[in-house]
């Protein structure tokens, strides 16, 4: 009956001891792969926040020189009036829809950079929650199941005990049975 309980008890510990490995590499697995989302993300962020950075320059840039030149051209433009008597302007093929276009055109990119890293920080947030979560988890059940395989290495080792016990008084009787026949 001890025999069976020893091997059982032997059993359990093997497994336990086979779940807190399998545990461990799936948290090493986990960490691998976190790290290599969190390299990506900073360089992915790194260059969404260079590109908006250098469209923001870029829009402010266009806006000002835009509104420079519409200033200019209207001015040009009263003047090629008054001088030419309502001639055609020479600055009538650069109308004012091309710097706008280039302006909107910017404008969009830069909300689009601007969505796209939003985005791209949410996900990374969700990433980090979800393992730092996977983390709790995995160290809960490292400390639950070490926890058992202790308590079954403590109730093998009294099993084993009592055991050795029983077989030293049953050869100590097994002496003095035999004595006794003599």
């Amino acid at each position: 009956q001890l025999t069976t309980k020893i091997q059982q008890l032997t059993s359990e510990i093997t497994f336990l001891h086979s779940e807190l490995v399998r545990v461990q590499s799936e948290t090493d697995a986990a960490s691998q792969i976190r790290a290599h989302e969190k390299s990506t993300f900073e360089s992915a962020k790194k260059e969404h926040d260079e590109v908006i950075s250098a469209l923001e320059k870029a829009v402010s840039a266009l806006s000002g020189a835009f509104s420079f030149v519409q200033s200019k051209r209207s001015l040009l433009q009263y003047q090629v009036q008054v001088r030419y008597h309502q001639k055609q302007s020479p600055f009538s093929d650069f109308g004012a829809s091309q710097g706008g276009s280039a302006l909107d055109m910017l404008e969009d990119l830069l909300g689009r950079y601007s969505k796209a890293r939003n985005e791209l920080v949410q996900d990374e947030d969700v990433s980090q929650k979800a393992y730092d979560q996977l983390m709790a988890r995995n160290e809960q059940f490292r400390k639950d199941t070490t926890q058992q395989k202790l308590a079954k290495e403590t109730e093998k080792r009294q099993a084993s005990e009592r055991l050795t016990n029983a077989k030293a008084d049953l050869q100590s009787n097994h002496k003095e049975l035999g004595q006794v026949e003599q």
